[in-house]
Formats: structure tokens, sequence, C-alpha cells
């Protein structure tokens, strides 16, 4: 979480770069999938906050309204993405979705 200062948030392309400032969370996606997704940029001098895996993992626990603000977030992220790519990258999953609409169990 940034305390102080400002950053530039680089997505890998996928999303429009992000200026994020005091208050702002980064990282919430990658701790919680343990990989990395997106690159932090300091604008000014900054201050973080930091938890690693394992304890932003107990948090999410102790704490299931965060972790369900982030599913939402997930959600509204992966549709924007489905927007971007268009339902021709989505073809696996709508023949997935045929064969179980038409009782058969997809492999």
């Amino acid at each position: 979480m940034v305390a102080e200062g400002d950053v530039e948030v680089d997505f890998g392309g996928v999303y429009e770069r992000a200026a994020l400032t005091r208050g702002a969370v980064l990282g919430s996606h990658d701790l919680f999938f343990d990989a990395r997704t997106s690159t932090v940029t300091a604008m000014t001098p900054v201050r973080l906050y930091y938890l690693d895996h394992y304890r932003y993992k107990t948090f999410l626990y102790a704490f299931p309204d965060v972790m369900m603000m982030m599913l939402a977030d997930f959600v509204s992220r992966w549709e924007q993405l489905e927007d971007v790519l268009g339902a021709a990258a989505l073809t696996g999953a709508q023949r997935i979705l045929r064969s179980r609409s038409s009782g058969d169990v997809a492999s």
C-alpha cells in the first residue's frame, strides 16, 4: 500500500497505465495468485507498506469481506479483458458451456 508519494503501474499492456498515490493498494492480484502481473515505478519518493504472500493469505482468511471485494474487482477486470480481446479469444470456453448445456461432460 502506498503510504506516501506517487507511482505508475504498468499492467503489461493489458490495461492503460495508472498513476496512483497515497492509499492505493498495489500487487494485490499478484499476491493472490503468487505471481507477478504488473510493474510499479516510483514517480516521486515513496513510502510503502508490504505484506509477504503468507501474511497476505492469512489477512484474507481473517477478513473475508476484503477477499470478496477483490473477487468482484477480478470479475470486473475479466469483463474488461473480454471486451478488449473479443469473443474469438473465448471460443474454448463457449464450446465447454455448450457441451454442458446439452448434457455432455467436457474433459
